[in-house]
């Protein structure tokens, strides 16, 4: 996660895309990677102190199976919502091509944390 964060803060990402796009996508675009870089950073923290306090955090890998089904849900929907409806913009497009099948690999990993979570406090590993 420090890694993401190091590359998000970074622009690496968005080297090159002020000739295309517009200045209003580029300028919310910096500013989205700045928030999910410190995003990244306080996820970093807090699976830290979760590896840490393992005993302690059992409880809250339980609650994180409700967020984490309702996003896979919304992410499976918006997967079968046409690309071009999502983004308007049509060189973002070229930026992210299997984008449907990025956001359904994502709520499949979603669904199989749920199920394996689900699973543990079933077999009381949990």
């Amino acid at each position: 996660m420090i890694c993401e964060a190091i590359y998000h803060a970074s622009g690496v990402r968005m080297a090159g895309v002020e000739a295309v796009w517009p200045e209003e996508a580029v300028v919310f675009s910096y500013f989205f990677m700045m928030l999910w870089s410190s995003v990244s950073v306080f996820v970093a923290v807090v699976l830290y102190y979760l590896q840490q306090h393992l005993e302690e955090s059992k409880q809250l890998l339980v609650y994180l199976t409700i967020p984490s089904f309702l996003h896979a849900v919304m992410l499976i929907c918006l997967s079968f919502t046409p690309y071009t409806e999502i983004f308007s913009l049509p060189s973002l497009h070229v930026w992210v091509p299997f984008y449907e099948f990025v956001i359904r690999t994502e709520a499949a990993l979603l669904l199989t944390y749920v199920i394996y979570i689900l699973y543990g406090k079933t077999r009381k590993f949990l």
